[in-house]
């Protein structure tokens, strides 16, 4: 009666037993579901636990309880828990789970960007986030703290790196989705120069955007891109608001 999947695994054409054995499904998240099953109720204790009975919900097709972690993780999510959601927005299509994500995010989006919680996103996941036009982060400077602190994250190291390895370790892909000239040049000044994860060239060139030059007289080598409009809550900009990586020019 809860689940179609059951419903075929015992009564369908291909049932060989009246009795299942469920080896891979972890016996503490399964028994929430008996709970929904026989109970009518899934008695969670964390978001981490609600995402996993999601994915037993998800996989056995049982859409009521799907629908209950949800509305969990919606009114208990926080920033610190948005890596594990994410990560599961992104293995399932759910308009529902989406829509409370978004929620959760809409609160507080600086504070997903903290080193100890940007630092367990995925690269797709951080991806996601740079590219949301809808997320009125404080400032452009927070998305780009996050992205340094995600990229020292996956290098380990006890030192601090180089530029040049902290560069390559986020990828140009990533560094392209800053929009570097949505920041002021004090903004640009205390947190991109300093981070040495761009050339001086690329530097010089953003700086000189952002006060407000006509990118047409700038050198060829430009690292600017076509704007794609401000943040949610930021007026669009007739100015550019990317960059294209300068393939010359030293490291600062």
């Amino acid at each position: 009666m809860s689940s179609p999947v059951f419903l075929a695994m015992l009564n369908g054409p291909l049932a060989t037993s009246k009795e299942l054995t469920l080896p891979e499904d972890p016996r503490q998240f399964f028994r929430k579901l008996l709970g929904h099953m026989y109970l009518n109720r899934i008695d969670l204790e964390s978001v981490e636990e609600a995402l996993e009975v999601y994915k037993l919900a998800h996989k056995y097709r049982m859409g009521s309880a799907m629908k209950n972690c949800v509305q969990y993780i919606a009114s208990n999510g926080k920033a610190e828990t948005m890596p594990a959601v994410l990560e599961t927005l992104a293995l399932y299509e759910d308009a529902e789970l989406k829509e409370k994500c978004k929620e959760i995010l809409d609160r507080d989006p600086d504070a997903v960007m903290l080193p100890e919680t940007v630092s367990r996103l995925s690269k797709e996941s951080l991806r996601a986030l740079l590219t949301d036009d809808t997320l009125a982060f404080s400032s452009e400077a927070v998305p780009f703290r996050g992205l340094i602190a995600w990229g020292k994250a996956q290098l380990g190291q006890q030192e601090e790196p180089s530029g040049s390895a902290l560069r390559e370790e986020i990828g140009d892909d990533l560094l392209r989705e800053v929009r570097f000239l949505d920041m002021s040049c004090d903004e640009f000044v205390d947190n991109v120069i300093g981070s040495v994860v761009l050339t001086h060239t690329e530097c010089i060139h953003i700086l000189t955007a952002i006060r407000g030059a006509d990118p047409s007289t700038l050198p060829r080598t430009t690292p600017l891109h076509p704007a794609r409009g401000g943040r949610r809550g930021q007026p669009p900009k007739e100015r550019l608001s990317r960059f294209h990586l300068s393939p010359d020019g030293d490291r600062h």
